[in-house]
């Protein structure tokens, strides 16, 4: 059953979306989960402590669906894995974030506020797919030292490419379309780093 604290949580993500940080008021939030506005200030003090709990909320989901994903991934290879970590924990947010009316409202607030809950967020992103691309070598399915390259390398690289493509300008991308085009890139990095196995069948010599 969920907890009145991942409730309020859930209902201030949506209206910060919907209305923008600024416009929403903490008794309009009371009353849509239910509660007396001293209720609502038992379980956070004020509306800045409500939204850095919103925002670390966001971080947990994605870094959580992101592990998830690139576990289910395990046997599809090394792009297929690489792949599905980057994109749900951009994605997620692009879909539930970036995407709604005051995202970049949000987004700017969060800098603001939020600036040493988000860099932690993002040193625990990179440090998973560190060790991400770090797996991948050890189990032979990316050779990277004729590219001249390190499991660092590749990550900070990756996490580079994403950010380029997470960015709203030229043109933001929907979810779906930074999904799409990240694969490819991701496709396009690893293309040279997949060590090349024959699977062609043999062929009896002649007498």
């Amino acid at each position: 059953m969920e907890s009145s604290r991942q409730r309020i949580i859930d209902t201030a993500l949506d209206a910060f979306s919907r209305y923008g940080y600024k416009k929403v008021e903490m008794s309009d939030l009371a009353e849509q989960v239910g509660l007396s506005r001293q209720g609502l200030y038992r379980h956070f003090s004020s509306k800045e402590a409500l939204f850095h709990a919103v925002v670390e909320h966001v971080h947990d989901t994605t870094l959580a669906l992101a592990a998830a994903a690139a576990q289910k991934a395990a046997a599809d290879g090394p792009v297929a894995v690489l792949g599905a970590l980057i994109s749900e924990r951009f994605g997620w947010f692009l879909d539930r974030v970036y995407g709604t009316p005051h995202g970049a409202d949000l987004v700017s607030e969060s800098s603001r506020q939020c600036k040493s809950l988000n860099a932690a967020a993002s040193q625990r992103f990179a440090a998973l797919l560190h060790e991400t691309v770090a797996a991948q070598v050890r189990s032979g399915h990316l050779e990277l030292r004729r590219a001249g390259l390190d499991a660092a390398g590749l990550a900070e690289l990756l996490l580079r490419a994403a950010y380029g493509l997470k960015s709203p300008d030229p043109v933001p991308l929907s979810a779906a379309e930074f999904r799409a085009r990240l694969h490819q890139l991701i496709g396009l990095l690893c293309a040279s780093l997949i060590p090349q196995r024959s699977h062609a069948p043999r062929t009896r010599r002649s007498r």
